[in-house]
């Protein structure tokens, strides 16, 4: 099973925050047919079949983790880098 881990600082308020985290969720459930619901305030999971995750906040700093089946990992890489990108051209 391939796995992603980001851990990403940030200095937005929390509220700002959450609305980046779900413009960037939204964008990958469209590309990559997710599901996915806010847990908590700080909180978000996000499966589709062979592959589930979350993304929390915690501080200053957001975790995005992701589990993926065979199937899924082929795309690991990809969505990797779409991740981070997000991260670092949107969430300060």
């Amino acid at each position: 099973m391939a796995r992603i881990d980001i851990k990403h600082p940030f200095t937005v308020p929390a509220e700002q925050l959450r609305e980046q985290l779900a413009e960037m969720i939204d964008e990958l459930a469209h590309k990559y047919s997710l599901n996915y619901r806010w847990d908590t305030q700080d909180c978000l999971s996000f499966s589709r079949s062979g592959s589930k995750g979350q993304i929390n906040i915690e501080g200053q700093q957001l975790s995005f983790s992701m589990s993926m089946g065979l199937m899924m990992s082929t795309f690991k890489s990809v969505i990797e880098k779409d991740v981070r990108k997000y991260l670092v051209e949107n969430v300060a």
